[in-house]
């Protein structure tokens, strides 16, 4: 008797890709990067530390949305090669390179002159726009790909899971790849620099090469871990599972929190100063690691009763804690008026709400609908909110 062996080498984890499409990932590298080296070149600073600007440094509101747009649109360009339809990808990179014009260009134009504000010095953008925008971009990418994929507007849910998480796995192990060249770079030129041999140190050091390099590979490792397909489901299942479990952890610390608050009252809370930004941070950890249990699903992909339990409690824990962010937010507003970061908060707190809503809908479907899917009702929620979370960034 034959035993059959499972195929586990480098071509069974993923597919062949065409010539051209290496080329063209490759080639939107090598231009991000010298575009970016051309922006950065105009925005030196003399050895004093004093800015030597020049065009398009020297205009605010056309190199702060440069800036985005070279960082961000080839990025989008480089995940939608090979997977959506070439048309599409093409309106989809004007419709972003719009977003981004508008977006930095309002964030620039908004600002105040001042010597030490972020408009004082390149790229001129106020934090945390770039942040916001790139969350958006990301967002929207995977919205508008299975859509396409599925040749309809709304996709199936799987669709959402499995290109928003393969693409979040990608991002990370192409960063790492990046990261781990230039460490490679760095340890060369130590060894050449020990025996007198200075030029690859000095080659680092050259805007002209560090920049377009980087990109260059950061394209490199888009495309290498692009092809493979099992690799990146095999890492996608394995970090989710792992995540998945620590849901256990976060929904025990929640709900001891809350059963806590009768007890010791509110006012330790409110004297932090920071209360809205805790506790929607604990309701965003429960979101991500109430979707990392439920992943697509399926039926066959089900997880563990233990995890099906704290999914729906950790659902139904999201709503006292966006109460308790927007009424931290209510008080600050009250005592000390609205500001930009409040209004981010706040936006942060809607976003919240929606969340809160749908989940706790689904967890507690069951009680007036026997025999409804577990946490169906959450897949809606996802999608409906991704697409108002892109709408409170553009307002």
């Amino acid at each position: 008797m034959t035993d059959t062996i499972e195929a586990t080498g480098r071509n069974s984890l993923g597919r062949k890709s065409p010539p051209a499409l290496v080329a063209f990932r490759l080639a939107v590298g090598l231009l991000q990067g010298l575009a970016l080296w051309g922006l950065y070149s105009s925005a030196r600073t003399t050895d004093y530390g004093a800015p030597r600007l020049v065009w398009p440094a020297t205009i605010p509101e056309l190199f702060g949305p440069l800036s985005m747009i070279l960082v961000m649109v080839p990025v989008l360009l480089l995940a939608g090669a090979g997977r959506m339809r070439w048309r599409t990808l093409a309106l989809w990179a004007l419709g972003a390179t719009a977003f981004l014009a508008l977006l930095g260009w309002h964030g620039v134009a908004a600002q105040s002159i001042s010597e030490y504000g972020p408009r004082s010095r390149p790229p001129f953008l106020p934090w945390p726009m770039p942040l916001f925008a790139g969350a958006a971009l990301f967002i929207g990418h995977h919205l508008v790909l299975p859509a396409d994929l599925e040749r309809k507007w709304i996709a199936a849910f799987p669709t959402y899971f499995d290109t928003a998480w393969k693409a979040g796995v990608q991002l990370a192990l192409s960063i790492g790849f990046t990261g781990a060249f230039w460490i490679l770079l760095f340890l060369g030129a130590a060894l050449f620099d020990v025996i007198g041999l200075k030029f690859l140190g000095q080659l680092i050091d050259k805007s002209w090469f560090s920049i377009p390099v980087t990109t260059l590979m950061f394209s490199v490792a888009v495309h290498l871990t692009d092809v493979r397909d099992g690799l990146i489901r095999g890492v996608r299942s394995v970090a989710l599972m792992l995540l998945s479990w620590l849901l256990l952890l976060m929904t025990v610390l929640a709900a001891g929190f809350l059963a806590a608050l009768p007890f010791t009252g509110l006012d330790g809370l409110w004297n932090t100063g920071s209360a809205t930004a805790l506790v929607l941070s604990a309701a965003a950890a429960l979101i991500i690691l109430i979707n990392t249990a439920y992943q697509d699903g399926r039926t066959d992909n089900l997880p563990p009763v233990i995890l099906r339990v704290a999914v729906r409690v950790a659902a139904v824990l999201l709503t006292p804690l966006v109460i308790l962010a927007f009424w931290g937010l209510a008080l600050r507003i009250s005592q000390h008026g609205l500001t930009p970061d409040r209004i981010i908060a706040l936006a942060c707190a809607i976003i919240g709400a929606a969340y809160a809503a749908g989940y706790g809908f689904a967890a507690l479907q069951p009680f007036w609908r026997k025999g409804a899917d577990w946490m169906q009702p959450l897949e809606r929620t996802k999608v409906s909110t991704a697409v108002l979370e892109v709408a409170v960034i553009l307002a």
